[in-house]
């Protein structure tokens, strides 16, 4: 998915071991903060605007 944060046009990404966050007890609603946090972004922001 891309799109505008702080004006940037950003398309994150994130490589997950499924078998290790399994293990970790990572809940799937917390994918979305790890996906930001590893990518240097505010994971919850009102200026994130998606482009198709």
């Amino acid at each position: 998915m891309t799109f505008s944060f702080r004006g940037k046009l950003l398309q994150p990404e994130i490589r997950l071991d499924l078998d290790k966050a399994l293990q970790q007890n990572l809940e799937p609603e917390n994918i979305y903060a790890l996906l930001a946090t590893r990518n240097g972004i505010d994971y919850y922001s009102y200026e994130v605007t998606t482009h198709p």
